[in-house]
């Protein structure tokens, strides 16, 4: 899920929705038929971004009316989303590769294949950080050309990822669940912190990941649970 343009807009992936919610009261303000799938969600460029992992295309919609204003297709088995400055960014999980959205010519640009199981990413100036989840890396890719720049070991099985309002990367590893703190700038591992003992999800389901009210709220699909640790720490 992800909040923005005033709403919480969630995935209903067996329902094949995107669910709009009234963040104060929960109520449901909308919805709409994405297709099968429907998994990733990100924001921006005036729209919601949608991959739809099992039709096969990455859907935009419409914050205000709630309606689908176009399909890109981007293959099956794509499988998260985020927003850059200039770019959409899909991790297609199925095909080891990342491809980049131009927002206005709607140009898909595809990577080399850069590693097993890319999942989460988060843009960090002209950097797109990319999860390794079965490689067991950290990838940092240029953010227009998509090829690899820096790789960063340590995390066993990351998943999920954001950045903190300093500028460092969190990464949330399904072992444990453990957050890993990297400085983007340099690919140093600045602190890792193990959360439990969980085993790793081997594509079960994914872990997720924010920051919020100084801490930071891990989702931990193994132990039905969620976790939360002082930003200040990490």
């Amino acid at each position: 899920m992800v909040a923005a343009y005033g709403s919480v807009w969630v995935t209903a992936f067996r329902g094949e929705t995107l669910v709009r919610v009234d963040p104060d009261s929960g109520e449901v303000l909308g919805e709409t038929a994405i297709g099968a799938g429907p998994e990733g969600v990100a924001a921006g460029f005036g729209s919601i971004w949608v991959v739809a992992q099992d039709a096969g295309p990455l859907v935009e919609v419409d914050p205000e009316t709630v309606r689908v204003r176009d399909r890109v297709e981007i293959g099956v088995g794509a499988r998260l989303v985020t927003v850059g400055r200039t770019a959409v960014y899909v991790s297609h999980f199925a095909d080891d590769v990342v491809l980049r959205l131009d927002p206005r010519t709607r140009e898909v640009t595809r990577s080399a294949k850069i590693c097993d199981g890319p999942q989460g990413m988060q843009v960090v100036d002209d950097r797109l950080w990319v999860s390794c989840t079965y490689a067991d890396q950290v990838l940092a890719l240029d953010a227009t050309t998509l090829e690899v720049e820096t790789s960063v070991s340590g995390a066993t099985s990351p998943d999920a990822m954001t950045s903190t309002p300093d500028g460092r990367l969190l990464v949330v590893a399904e072992s444990g669940p453990t957050v890993v703190a990297i400085d983007p700038a340099t690919g140093e591992v600045l602190s890792s912190t193990v959360l439990g003992a969980a085993a790793p999800l081997y594509d079960r389901a994914n872990l997720g990941v924010a920051v919020s009210g100084g801490q930071v709220w891990i989702s931990s699909f193994g132990e039905d649970l969620v976790r939360h640790v002082p930003l200040s720490t990490r």
